[in-house]
């Protein structure tokens, strides 16, 4: 056997043998390989708390074609409600569905929460009407502490274009939240900002089911 023959042998037996050393990576070694702190990372998907939603009632279209007067009603009702500590008083009780959007809190925030996440619905849409004209516009809605004024959370509604059972997520948000605010699902019957897809026949419709709302609790300050 010739020099250059061993030589060839020695090599390949070098490399399969380095080769054979180094495994390639699995999602196990990956996962044991990370660090600690890259496993807890904003990449891994956060917990959600889920909230019943009992049946409510909401009047389409004009569930919220009436914002515009509401708006400033209610921000000079504040003004006298911030003068009485203690007088706010509603917990969880839903209100509008009229002329204003339907509210149903959920959840009232304690501290160092926040919204951060993507919110998931689980509901049920029906009403007297046909299928396809049963439209309404859903989203997180915001009550805060002290205020009447519903705020809708990331500015981001979804269109529910028929009547029907929707199982889907809702635009991701990232909103901070204050000792007693009040969460939950707001529920429109008219959206300017969706003009063409609103409904326009007065119908009564219902909406039950259930909201996922991604609510974490923020690291407490620790500065002297």
């Amino acid at each position: 056997m010739s020099m250059r023959v061993v030589l060839a042998f020695l090599l390949a037996f070098t490399v399969a043998g380095c080769a054979t050393n180094k495994l390639p990576p699995t999602p196990e070694n990956a996962a044991n390989s990370l660090p600690n702190d890259s496993l807890e990372s904003d990449a891994f998907p956060q917990i959600k708390e889920e909230f019943q939603i009992s049946t409510a009632h909401v009047h389409i279209p004009y569930a919220g074609a009436g914002e515009w007067l509401a708006i400033p009603l209610t921000s000079f009702a504040d003004v006298f409600l911030g003068l009485w500590p203690g007088a706010d008083l509603r917990l969880l009780k839903p209100s509008g569905g009229n002329v204003r959007p339907l509210f149903i809190p959920v959840h009232i925030a304690g501290e160092n929460e926040m919204l951060s996440g993507i919110p998931e619905i689980d509901l049920y849409l029906v009403s007297t009407a046909s299928k396809l004209s049963t439209r309404v516009f859903v989203g997180v809605g915001v009550q805060r502490a002290g205020k009447m004024r519903v705020r809708v959370a990331g500015k981001q509604l979804t269109a529910l274009s028929k009547k029907g059972h929707f199982n889907q997520e809702l635009p991701a948000l990232s909103t901070p939240l204050k000792t007693g605010d009040r969460v939950g699902l707001v529920v429109y019957g008219y959206s300017l900002k969706n003009f063409r897809q609103s409904s326009w026949l007065w119908k009564m419709a219902k909406v039950s089911g259930s909201i996922k709302l991604p609510i974490i609790e923020q690291p407490q300050d620790k500065t002297h």
